[in-house]
This record gives structure tokens, sequence and C-alpha cells, in this order.
């Protein structure tokens, strides 16, 4: 059994511009799965450079990413950025 599962997902890191594609979600039935993003709503990941991605499906079905460079202590210390293209 697993806490996650992970998505299928990769785009440039805001802060290096790295390529990172290890993003995991609690929204799915975590159990180590490889899942969409148009399986979840919400999924994370971290860059080797230290910064943290946060992606929110929004109603139009769209996502919002932010980011921090050390993990956020709570939402309101992330960074709005760009939106990443689509998945």
């Amino acid at each position: 059994m697993s806490m996650f599962d992970w998505v299928r997902y990769s785009c440039d890191c805001p802060s290096c511009g790295a390529d990172i594609r290890n993003f995991q979600s609690h929204d799915g039935p975590c159990h180590g799965e490889f899942l969409s993003p148009d399986d979840v709503s919400e999924f994370d990941g971290f860059c080797d450079c230290g910064a943290w991605l946060q992606f929110r499906r929004q109603p139009d079905r769209s996502y919002h990413m932010r980011w921090t460079r050390s993990g956020p202590a709570n939402w309101s210390e992330l960074i709005p950025a760009q939106d990443p293209p689509s998945p």
C-alpha cells in the first residue's frame, strides 16, 4: 500500500529550467498507481534546485500552478506563476 499516486506530467522548473517529472497526488486511490493529471484535482512535485510546485485544477478543468523555493509553510507563501502548458 502506498500513501500517494504518481502523476504522469512533466514541465520545466520555473526557478532553474530543469525538467521535472516526479509529481505525486493524494487525490487518487493512493496505491502507487500512475495517473493522468485529469484523474486528480491537485498534484505537486519538487525540483533538485529546491523549488516546490503545486498544480490545482480550476473549474474550467485547466490547471493553475504555484511554486516556492523551499516548500510552503502555508498556501499564502506560494508565488503565483504562469499557467503550465496543457498536459
